[in-house]
C-alpha cells in the first residue's frame, strides 16, 4: 500500500484539479486537531493520491497539526508499513496472485496511462513527461495502477520507468509476470587492471570532406591539404578586418583560415532520429548535434543494428571538449539551423542544455539510454586524449563494461580573433609540422569517436578490433617556463609512464603520432622529448630500425580539445594500413630537428611520402 498526500498551491490547476480526490473545508471548520485526525485516518489503511486542499488552511494552523505531532505521524505510518509487509508475506517477496495475464494487464497500464494524456494512443518509447504528464499526473497515474492491480507502486514510478513500456514492465515484475531476466551485479565480472582495451567502433567529421574512417585514410595517405577560408555562413573576414581597424590588419588576417567543416555537414542534423523535438534541436549548439551523429555512427560501427538494446547497459561516455560551447554558440544562433527547423526568436531552457559541454555528455548516455560513467573532460588540447584515458581506467576497474569516447571543436569569430591577437596562429593559415617554415598553428574542428571494450570480451563476441590500447598516463608540465610554454622533462616523464603501463619497451614502437602543432617552440621541445625516450642523436639502441614521427595537424590544422581524437584515428588507420603517413605541409626540416633525424645521426625519421610498416607495425 502507498499514500501520497499533495497540498497544491492553486485550486483547479494541474492535473490534480481534474482527477485528484479533492477533500475541501474550510479553516475554521478543520481546526489542527482535523488535520492530524484526518491524516492519521487516511494513512490508516489507504493506497492512492489524495489532493488535500482546504480552502483558506493558514500556516500557524497546518504549523500546529503536523509539527508538533510529527513523530506521531510518522509512527503511525511505519506502522502501517510494517503491517503492509507482513501482509504481503516480507518486505522481498513479490505477490503473483493476479487476475491479470500479461496481455490484459499491458492492456490495463496503457489504458490508464492514456486516459491521464487525454489520448487513445502512447508512442511506448516515449518519454511520458515529454508528452504531457507533469509530476502531479505522474502521482496520479502510480495510484491508479496501485489501485488496479492491487500492489504497492510508488509515486516515482514514473521517474524511474519514464516510458510507456517500461513503466509496463515494472508491473508486470511487480505482479511476477515479467520473463524478462534483471541484470545483478557480477562481483567476479571485475575487469583486471591488466587487461587490454579494444577499439571496436569508430567514426569521424573532420575537414577535407572526411566523414569516415575512409575517407580520412584517403586524406593522410594522399597529402590531402583540408584547410579553407572561412564562408560568409561563419563570419565574413573583410568586414571583421575593417570593423577591428586597419592598425591590425595584418594579423587579423589570420582570421580567415581555418581547417573547417563544410556548411553541409554541420548543418545537417536529423533529430527525429534521437527523438528531439524541432524547437529544442534549433537550441542545440552544433557541437552537441555532431556529438550525437557521431556517436551514432561509431556505435553502428561495432556491429550492433538495433541501439535500443544498448539501453540499460553500463557503457559509459566520456566526450572531450573545452568551454561551454560559448564561442561556436554565436555560429548556432546566427547561421547553423537545421534547413527543416522554423526559425524562432527568444531564449528558452533548451538554450541553456544546448550550449553546456556538461550536457554534451549526459545527453548521449540519455538518449542512448546508458547507464555507465558520464563525463565531459576539459583539458584543453588534450581533452579528448585524458577522456580516452579515463575510459579506459573505467572500463579496467569494472565500473563500465564498455565506453564510447569522443572530442569535439567547432570554430567560432571570437576564438579566432584571441590566437591571432595572440600570436598563436600561422599568417598562411597552415601547420607547417617539423619545418624549417613553422610559424604557428592554423585553427581547425571536427568531430571523432570510437567505441571500446575489454579485449577479452571483443574477442569471445568476434567483433571487428581496429586497434588495442595497450596503455596510457595522464600528467601536467608543472611549474614550465610559463602557464603556456611546453616542459621537455615532463613530457618524457609522461611517454616513460605510458610505456610502463602499456608494458612496452621503447625500442617496439616504430611509429608515433605526434602533437606537431607547427610552431617554433613546440616541435623542437617535443622532438627532443620523443628522442630522448625512444632513441636519438647518437643512440644505439635504434640502430636496426628508426621511429618514424608523422602528426595529422598538417592535413586539418589543430583541432584543439579534438585534436588527440583525430591523432588517434590517423595512427589507428596507419596500423590497419601497416602504413606510416607523410607530414603533409613537410618540405625543409627544421633545422632544430636534423640532429635527431636518421640523416643527422639520430633514430627518428619525419617521413614526407607514405612509408610501409611491412610486419613491424602491430
Amino acid at each position: 500500500c502507498g499514500l501520497s498526500i499533495q497540498w497544491p498551491a492553486i485550486l483547479g490547476v494541474g492535473m490534480a484539479a481534474a482527477n485528484g480526490n479533492v477533500v475541501e473545508d474550510d479553516a475554521t471548520s478543520m481546526d489542527h486537531t482535523g488535520v492530524r485526525s484526518l491524516l492519521l485516518q487516511l494513512l490508516s489503511d489507504v493506497t492512492g493520491v489524495v489532493t488535500l486542499f482546504p480552502r483558506a488552511l493558514s500556516n500557524s494552523v497546518l504549523d500546529a497539526a503536523v509539527g508538533s505531532q510529527f513523530n506521531e505521524v510518522l509512527s503511525r505510518a511505519k506502522k502501517v508499513e510494517r503491517g503492509n509487509q507482513l501482509r504481503a508475506g516480507g518486505k522481498n517477496k513479490k505477490r503473483v496472485v493476479t487476475e491479470f495475464s500479461v496481455d490484459s494487464a499491458t492492456s490495463k497500464v496503457l489504458e490508464l496511462t492514456a486516459s491521464l494524456l487525454n489520448t487513445v494512443t502512447v508512442d511506448g518509447d516515449a518519454q511520458l513527461l515529454d508528452i504531457g504528464m507533469d509530476s502531479i499526473g505522474a502521482g496520479e497515474l502510480s495510484s491508479r495502477l496501485a489501485m488496479t492491480f492491487r500492489v504497492r507502486v510508488l509515486p516515482t514510478a514514473v521517474f524511474n520507468y519514464p516510458t510507456l513500456n517500461d513503466l509496463t514492465g515494472h508491473v508486470l515484475d511487480l505482479l511476477g509476470l515479467s520473463t524478462e531476466v534483471k541484470d545483478s551485479m557480477d562481483y567476479n565480472a571485475i575487469g583486471s587492471i591488466d587487461e587490454d582495451v579494444a577499439i571496436v567502433g569508430m567514426a569521424c567529421r573532420y575537414p577535407g570532406d572526411a566523414n569516415s574512417p575512409s575517407d580520412l585514410w584517403n586524406m593522410v595517405s594522399g597529402k590531402v591539404d583540408g584547410i579553407s577560408t572561412a564562408t560568409l555562413n561563419r563570419w565574413d573576414s573583410d568586414a571583421v578586418i575593417a570593423q577591428l581597424g586597419s592598425d591590425n590588419s595584418e594579423v587579423l588576417d589570420r582570421i580567415r583560415f581555418g581547417g573547417f567543416l563544410s556548411d553541409r555537414v554541420v548543418e545537417s542534423f536529423d533529430a527525429t532520429l534521437f527523438n528531439i523535438s524541432e524547437v529544442e534541436a534549433q537550441r542545440m549548439d552544433p557541437s552537441q548535434r555532431l556529438l550525437l551523429t557521431v556517436c551514432r555512427e561509431a556505435l553502428l560501427d561495432t556491429g550492433v543494428t538495433d541501439l535500443a538494446t544498448l539501453r540499460g547497459s553500463k557503457m559509459g561516455v566520456y566526450v572531450g571538449a573545452s568551454g561551454n560551447f560559448c564561442d561556436s554558440t554565436v555560429v548556432a544562433a546566427q547561421s547553423y539551423v537545421p534547413t527543416n527547423v522554423a526559425n524562432s526568436t527568444g531564449s528558452s531552457i533548451y538554450s541553456m542544455t544546448g550550449a553546456s559541454t556538461a550536457v554534451a555528455a549526459g545527453r548521449i548516455s540519455y538518449v542512448f539510454g546508458l547507464q555507465g560513467p558520464c563525463q565531459t573532460v576539459d583539458t584543453a588540447c588534450s581533452s579528448s586524449l585524458v577522456a580516452l584515458h579515463n575510459a579506459c581506467s573505467a572500463i579496467k576497474l569494472g565500473e563500465c563494461s564498455q565506453s564510447i569516447v569522443c572530442g569535439v571543436n567547432l570554430l567560432g569569430l571570437q576564438g579566432s580573433i584571441g590566437c591571432a591577437y595572440g600570436g598563436l596562429t600561422s599568417a598562411d593559415g597552415k601547420c607547417h609540422t617539423f619545418d624549417e617554415g613553422a610559424n604557428g598553428y592554423c585553427r581547425g574542428e571536427g568531430c571523432g569517436a570510437v567505441v571500446l571494450k575489454r579485449l577479452s570480451d571483443a574477442i569471445r563476441d568476434k567483433d571487428e578490433i581496429h586497434a588495442v590500447v595497450k596503455g596510457s598516463a595522464v600528467m601536467s608540465d608543472g611549474r614550465s617556463a610559463s602557464l603556456t610554454a611546453p616542459n621537455g622533462l615532463a613530457q618524457q616523464a609522461l611517454m616513460r609512464s605510458a610505456l610502463k603501463d602499456s608494458g612496452l619497451h621503447p625500442d617496439s614502437v616504430d611509429f608515433l603520432e605526434s602533437h606537431g602543432t607547427g610552431t617554433l617552440l613546440g616541435d623542437p621541445v617535443e622532438v627532443e622529448a620523443i628522442a630522448s625516450v625512444y632513441g636519438g642523436s647518437g643512440s644505439s639502441q635504434r640502430s636496426n630500425h628508426p621511429m618514424y614521427v608523422s602528426g595529422v595537424k598538417g592535413n586539418m590544422g589543430h583541432l584543439e580539445a579534438a585534436a588527440g581524437m583525430a591523432g588517434l584515428l590517423s595512427a589507428i588507420l596507419s596500423l590497419k594500413h601497416q602504413t606510416v603517413v607523410p607530414n603533409a605541409q613537410l618540405v625543409h626540416l627544421n633545422k632544430k630537428l636534423h640532429g635527431f633525424s636518421v640523416a643527422g645521426g639520430g633514430s627518428l625519421e619525419f617521413p614526407d611520402s607514405c612509408v610501409s610498416l611491412g610486419n613491424s607495425g602491430d
